[in-house]
């Protein structure tokens, strides 16, 4: 009996080692993803802003020299 106490705590510890691991390793992908996501979005404020000017100047005539 104890050595099947014995073992199942050995395996639990692992167990909990294991999920500890996979914890850390989520919370790092988390951390890149949320660096991605900050990257597109500033890269698709960018591009708006650079439409929005490209808007504005196909709206004004273009003077001509006399």
């Amino acid at each position: 009996m104890d050595r099947e106490l014995t073992a199942l705590e050995t395996r639990l510890t692992r167990l909990g080692t294991e999920v500890d691991g996979l914890t850390r390793a989520i919370d790092r992908q988390a951390r890149e993803i949320a660096g991605f996501q900050r990257l597109v979005a500033g890269t698709l404020a960018r591009s708006a802003a650079r439409d929005r000017a490209d808007a504005g100047s196909e709206r004004q005539p273009a003077q001509v020299a006399r």
